[in-house]
């Protein structure tokens, strides 16, 4: 008896508590060591790329942006309004060199990446900046991204992939029944998608997702935060927790609807990024809508989305192999899109929004670019697009930006430019 009283416990939930406690230890360790390192290389970038003040040429002028600039065409450069200006200003400044760097169709996301180059060879003093126009109309409305931006032009980024690993490592050795919902789901006839960025759509509302133990918390728009318990079924998972009903029972894919009648509704209302999302949730579903995706590309096409349009055909394409409905949708939304190859629709409203914000966002990063090879940007707001001068001029409140506005005319370019520069150099 004695020695059965003696005999020790079992050792699993020891086990697991010693490993966690080691998982732990070793991960804050890694992470000591990757913050010591991220250090160092921040140290070394700066020394390699943040060179001395005040390195710029106070003779040179950098003078960028689109074909109003380079005035392309002209029999010779000397004809472009930039060479104007600068025989006008070296009557005041007589070592004065004004560099137009332009092309015709240049959007914000081009002249950024040119820019980098432009400044280290040219190291201006001023640079005049007309862009703006092509975003909103026919460019690529791309974000500018670090990677795109070398060297100087692009922030060194502390970014800790140890704690990504630690958290992967977590979720597996102690989180190994843990429910991942990421995707589409639909209850009835109400659609609800968790995305992998942690944005949650449930039905029209939208909120936020994100792990909490072995279930989820919810936070929709007005709503404290719901903690959620998944269970896995037969046909999908159930949700429960301190909502309407207590439980929701959701199965994989899109709801059955008539996705392409209820965009074409929404898009009559003005209702674009929803009639987006339903056309998305239908074409991307387990059993992809033919019809949804011959709407989806209608309506990329519509908005100029042209890769997405060449994109969502391709996979109506493919589709089309297996089903002879798909196949019909798919020849009328090839016959569509070879109609109107050679047009290029003006942007919708959503889309210009969008462009709108992209432009805001890259001609920040440009300022702050020039600023940082220490040249003073100057923007030049194109009267001639209304939708392009409100971005200029809210770039030129939040960054203390000086902004001149002009239309697209060469003699009106050279007066405005002329002044500001006669100003600056104490002409």
């Amino acid at each position: 008896m004695a020695e059965l009283a003696a005999s020790p416990a079992p050792r699993g939930p020891a086990r697991r508590k010693a490993l966690r406690r080691f998982v732990l230890g070793a991960g804050a360790t890694l992470l000591a060591l990757e913050a010591f390192l991220q250090l160092v290389a921040g140290l070394a970038w700066r020394r390699a790329w943040v060179g001395p003040v005040g390195t710029s040429d106070p003779n040179t002028v950098l003078v960028c942006g689109d074909g109003s600039v380079s005035e392309e065409g002209l029999a010779s450069r000397e004809e472009a309004w930039p060479a104007r200006v600068a025989a006008r200003a070296r009557a005041l400044h007589s070592e004065l060199r004004i560099v137009a760097g332009a092309a015709s169709g240049r959007d914000s996301h081009d002249v950024a990446t040119r820019l980098q180059r432009q400044l280290d060879v040219e190291r201006p003093r001023f640079v005049y900046l007309r862009v703006g126009v092509e975003d909103l109309r026919a460019g690529r409305a791309a974000p500018i991204t670090d990677e795109e931006l070398p060297g100087r032009a692009a922030p060194f980024r502390v970014e800790f992939r140890t704690l990504r690993a630690l958290r992967d490592a977590w979720e597996a050795l102690f989180c190994g029944d843990a429910i991942d919902p990421t995707g589409i789901w639909h209850s009835g006839g109400v659609a609800v998608e968790f995305g992998a960025n942690g944005r949650l759509r449930l039905g029209p509302a939208e909120g936020l997702w994100e792990r909490s133990g072995d279930g989820l918390q919810i936070t929709l728009p007005g709503a404290a935060p719901i903690e959620v318990t998944l269970t896995r079924t037969a046909s999908g998972i159930d949700l429960s927790g301190a909502f309407p009903g207590g439980q929701l029972s959701l199965v994989a894919g899109a709801p059955a609807r008539d996705a392409a009648g209820e965009a074409r509704a929404l898009l009559d209302r003005g209702e674009f990024a929803e009639a987006r999302w339903v056309l998305t949730t239908a074409a991307e579903s387990s059993a992809p809508d033919a019809d949804a995706l011959a709407a989806l590309v209608e309506l990329d096409r519509r908005e100029g989305r042209r890769e997405d349009a060449a994109r969502h055909l391709a996979q109506l394409k493919t589709l089309a192999g297996v089903s002879p409905t798909a196949a019909a949708a798919f020849a009328r939304a090839e016959a569509a899109s070879s109609a109107a190859a050679d047009a290029v629709p003006a942007p919708a409203a959503e889309e210009r929004a969008r462009r709108a914000a992209v432009l805001r966002g890259n001609l920040a990063r440009i300022v702050a670019l020039c600023r940082f090879h220490g040249a003073e940007p100057i923007l030049l707001g194109p009267l001639e697009a209304p939708e392009a001068l409100a971005v200029c001029e809210a770039v030129a409140t939040e960054g203390a930006v000086a902004l001149l506005r002009s239309t697209a005319q060469s003699g009106e370019l050279e007066r405005v430019v002329f002044a500001d520069l006669a100003a600056r150099l104490g002409g």
